[in-house]
This record gives C-alpha cells, structure tokens and sequence, in this order.
C-alpha cells in the first residue's frame, strides 16, 4: 500500500502492508503500517485552527496491491497517523468514502453495469427464475420458480432488478461496447422517482469496451422508506409495466454528463424524499419547495409577468420616482417592483393549471401551505387537512415531473380518496381494481 499527498512543495508518503475493511456499520477502512517511515517533529507539532480548509499537503490518495495483483484505489482522504518519536514506523488509518478498481477486458462484447443496493424494497417483479431445493432427508431434489425479477425494456438498454435476501441488484445491459457517461447515477435518479426511495448503490460493477471495473461505497449512507408511495402503486397488476415506462422516460430525461453531480431535478427529488421520514411539517414544506423549484427549471418561461401587469408597475413607479429619491424604503420598494416584473411560480402554476397539467385543487395546496411553511409561521388547520394538502402536493409534484420528462401514461392520484388510478394523455380516469386504502 501507498499513501501519498501529492503536494510537491510538502511531500509526504507511507508504504507498506496494510488491510482494507468494512467496519461493524459498514463503513470502509484502510489500516497502513509503514515500518521505515521517520517521524518529522513538524508533523507532530503542526496544528490546524477549527474552521479552517483542510491544506492540500494533508489530503492524500490511496493505491493498494491485493493478493491477486488487482490495483485499488481512493482519493480525497485525510489520514490519522500513530509513530513513536523514539524509532522508525508509523501506523495510519483513514475512514473511504468509496473504493475502485479497473482492469484490461480484451473479449469484446456489449457494455453493461451493476448497482448493487442493500435495501429491501417494494417494487413490482413480472419474471419468475427457477430455484432447485434438495431435500437432504429423502436425497431428491424439486424445482420451485420464485416471482424475485422486475424486468425493465428502454430504448438504448434493457434492465434487470433482482430481489433477494440480501438486497437487490439493477442490471444494465447495453446494445453497444460503449456506456454513457454517468448510467450508474442516472440509474440511481431513475429508481429515486420510479419506486420513491432516496437509495445509493452500494456497490458498481463494469464493463465497456476493453476495462472492466468496480466502485465500492461505505455504507450507511442511505435508509430506505418504510411506507414509499412511487408514481404508480406497486399493488396494481400492470405497475411492473407503467413503472417501466416511468423509468426509461426518467432516465431519458437525466441522462447525460453532469461532471459528477446529480441531475437539477434528481436532487429536488430526493429532497422531497428525504423529508418524507420527518415530520409532517417537513414533508410539507419540502414538496413545496421541490415544486418551486421544478417550475423554475422547467416552466419559467410561464412565469413571466403580463403586459398589463408590467404597465401598471410601470406607471407606479412614474409616480413615486420622486418620493422615493431618498426615501429609506427605496429599497424594499424597489426589490417588491422588481418582484412583481420578475417571474414568478405561482404565474407558471396558474398558467399550467388553465392548460389541464394540474388542477385548481392542487394549486390550491400549494399555495395554501407554501407561504405559512416557507416564512417559519405554523399551520392554523387539523393535521389531517395538512396531510390531505400535502398529498395533494405530492401528486402536483408528479405531474410536473410527468411534463418535464414527456410520460404520458397511468399513474396514481395519492392527493384523492380511494388513490384512483388516473391517465395522462388519454381518457381522464380509469378506476383502479380493488384500489388501496391510506394508511
């Protein structure tokens, strides 16, 4: 093993053997030991004051040789490091936030890539695999078939879901050597909207053209929801179907290269989910802003103020150049003018519900909850009717997201009695068989 800075000006490197491992929560380690290595007393004496950036002296990657010869590495870590001041050797550990390696494939073939999530979830499944038990007391064998697969077909991959005991695994094969830039996270963006669990993959596996590879990440980042509610609910017949075209639109939508972050609209999401295991308060308030902030990427252009409106501020302002010269409210009034000129969310949500892409009861819970949450004030009606709302909010939520990505299909009203099964772009309602009652 290696760890080295990488700062020319302050080099600093330990080598030797060492161990990588998951920690009891599941979080990876790395222990170095370094018998050569020479203490420096600046290294000892050397204190950073709190609050201060970490230096890039003291940030320092990883590479380590298994037993195999297979090359791992990590980078961005910060090292502790033990030493006795009276002889050689030092003892360094570092918490990873994830670990990978790659190597030469020379067999050819089509790309494809594996996220592997620790979670147990619910999601639809519509292919049986064989399963074989032997029966140790009578020595025979009998072949079983277990409903555990969710098979998924989009227009450039196909995609696998595998349910087992330990977790489930999404299997992406592609139709060419060569995958696109950020699949493993356009996946994982995928799965956040089309099941409703903020989840991570745990664990990456590769191929494409001549490299195979893997990324392992710590653990314990994530927590699935206990009571998810995905775009469609999973206890209908045709979920494995509609939840599949939700996913590929997703993804189709997202996909692409974001320079290692997550997609604008991915991250509204998973906000929104997240705030779904606090109160409900929280849950409120976040689809409140996850909507806001879905209307301004998507839907500005509706925003804008009318050209009666621009007049009438217009002749205001005529009127109070004057007073307002020097006046201490020059400010305030100015920045409410410029408000009302600007565009605004809740134009664009007026103007989506005269167009049928959301409806004047849901608008009607955006702004009903949004102002009192948004402004730090507390809700003055039942709980029960700020649940309502807020489910209300969460189908707006979906629609909004229906109109970006281009879906056009059935999904779940969770914001009317009985969770009706309704229909974009087709007939306005279809009932649902047997629909689920709320909790």
């Amino acid at each position: 093993m290696t760890l080295g800075n990488g700062d020319p000006d302050q080099p600093r490197q330990f080598s030797g053997p060492g161990r990588l491992s998951l920690d009891e929560l599941g979080h990876l380690q790395v222990v170095l030991y370094d018998p050569t290595h020479d203490p420096d007393p600046r290294h000892l004496l050397r204190t950073s004051g709190v609050g201060e950036w970490v230096s890039e002296s003291d940030v320092y990657a990883l590479e380590a040789t298994d037993l195999s010869g297979r090359v791992w590495r990590a980078e961005n870590l910060t090292i502790g490091v033990d030493v006795h001041v009276a002889r050689p050797g030092a003892v360094v550990r570092a918490s990873l936030e994830s670990l990978s390696s790659e190597w030469d494939w020379d067999h050819g073939g089509n790309g494809w890539m594996s996220l592997f999530f620790p979670h147990q979830v619910k999601a639809p499944r519509n292919v049986r695999t064989v399963t074989t038990v032997e029966e140790t007391d009578v020595n025979q064998t009998r072949r079983g078939f277990e409903l555990n697969v969710w098979a998924i077909k989009c227009r450039d991959f196909d995609v696998r879901i595998r349910f087992g005991d330990q977790g489930f695994e999404v299997s992406v094969s592609m139709k060419s050597a060569e995958l696109p830039q950020d699949l493993g996270a356009s996946i994982e963006e995928a799965i956040w909207f089309t099941l409703g669990q903020p989840l991570r993959a745990d664990i990456v596996r590769f191929r494409q053209n001549d490299a195979e590879g893997v990324v392992i990440h710590s653990r314990g980042r994530d927590e699935a929801l206990a009571s998810p509610m995905p775009p469609y609910h999973i206890s209908i017949l045709d979920s494995a179907a509609v939840l599949g075209a939700i996913f590929c639109d997703y993804y189709s939508h997202v996909s692409g290269n974001r320079d290692g972050r997550y997609h604008p609209l991915s991250v509204l999401v998973r906000k929104a989910l997240r705030a779904e295991a606090g109160t409900l308060e929280e849950a409120a308030l976040a689809r409140c802003v996850a909507i806001e902030g879905i209307v301004g990427l998507n839907f500005s252009d509706l925003g804008g103020a009318s050209d009666e409106t621009l007049d009438a501020v217009a002749a205001i302002e005529r009127i109070l150049a004057d007073h307002l010269e020097s006046s201490p409210i020059r400010s305030r009034v100015e920045g409410f003018f410029g408000s009302v000129k600007g565009s605004s969310s809740r134009t664009a949500l007026h103007a989506l519900a005269q167009r049928g892409v959301i409806t004047d009861e849901q608008l009607t819970a955006w702004e009903t909850l949004r102002h009192v949450a948004a402004h730090g004030g507390e809700y003055d009606i039942p709980p029960r009717e700020v649940f309502e709302l807020s489910q209300r909010l969460r189908t707006l939520m979906m629609k909004l997201i229906f109109e970006t990505i281009g879906y056009q299909g059935a999904y779940t009203d969770y914001g009317s009695q009985n969770w009706p099964t309704r229909r974009r772009g087709r007939t306005p309602e279809i009932a649902s068989p047997d629909p689920p009652t709320p909790a």
